[in-house]
């Protein structure tokens, strides 16, 4: 198992540049930044991850809750063991745990469980494993979540990638198999893309990069024999105009031409800062622009 289930006392401070009429207001090339800590309504001053939903709502996951800003005031969603109707718990750590799909919900993933919260009603539905009997620690913890089209939640966890479909409400366990075709080169997952194919790429730490064919319902796997710049793969954003994959690693980053199926390397070489990532370390602007 890896290195990442606690933070070590790190004080994050986080520049939120999106904030309409709260942050970075520019004058005369003079830069005004506000800051929201627990005094002011935030749940927690460890925010761990930001999404901005279609009604232009920011939400900050925290390792003591999920926070709901509306410009003005925020609204706190918490777990609290005497209400089902809550979150299934409190400590939501990674980058890629709370996403939006088609429909205006909320996937939110914690330390204890999978969670959807409707953005017009508020209300929070949480969704168990109890069909698989998987309900254990491990899988508990969700690093990732990933809605496609065709109505399909996919969540990594330290322990696998599991599909969730909406419309039965039935996880299926995806990528454990003894047949190689079968089955993901390692269970501990990162982060997870769908690009325009409906194929969903998955990262992983110390098994490359994996892309599965919904369709055919097989993988392939590509690592540092394949001219990938590291084993460990911390995030990745899809470059859907010029058919690429870009992947943060612990070794620098890798491109991957998706259609000639070859890799190109960037290291401190070629002007970036440092060659180690963080988990889902990768951001695309509305615009294109990638960091």
């Amino acid at each position: 198992m890896r290195k990442k289930y606690f933070l070590r006392g790190k004080i994050r401070i986080f520049f939120l540049l999106l904030l309409n009429n709260a942050i970075a207001q520019v004058q005369e090339n003079y830069y005004h930044f506000d800051h929201f800590t627990a005094n002011d309504g935030l749940c927690s001053n460890e925010v761990t991850c930001i999404t901005q939903d279609d009604l232009g709502f920011m939400w900050f996951g925290t390792n003591n809750g999920l926070a709901l800003y509306d410009g003005y005031d925020f609204q706190i969603f918490q777990h609290d063991p005497h209400d089902k109707s809550s979150l299934s718990g409190s400590a939501i750590y990674y980058g890629n745990s709370i996403t939006e799909d088609k429909y205006g919900n909320l996937w939110i993933g914690t330390w204890s469980g999978l969670n959807k919260l409707n953005i017009f009603t508020r209300q929070i539905e949480r969704i168990v494993y109890d069909s698989l009997k998987i309900n254990s620690t491990e899988n508990n913890l969700i690093f990732c979540i990933c809605p496609t089209q065709d109505e399909n939640i996919w969540i990594g966890t330290p322990n696998g990638l599991f599909k969730y479909e909406a419309d039965t409400k039935l996880y299926s366990r995806v990528g454990f198999s003894k047949v190689p075709s079968k089955s993901l080169t390692t269970q501990d997952i990162n982060s997870l893309y769908v690009d325009n194919d409906n194929n969903l790429w998955i990262v992983t730490w110390l098994g490359g990069l994996n892309k599965f064919d919904q369709k055919s319902g097989t993988f392939e796997s590509y690592t540092q024999k394949d001219g990938l710049r590291s084993h460990s793969v911390q995030g990745i954003l899809g470059d859907e105009e010029n058919s690429a994959l870009w992947l943060s690693t612990f070794d620098g980053i890798s491109r991957f031409d998706l259609k000639k199926k070859i890799f190109s390397n960037f290291g401190v070489d070629d002007g970036i800062h440092a060659n180690q990532f963080a988990e889902n370390s990768a951001l695309k602007t509305s615009n294109g622009l990638m960091g």
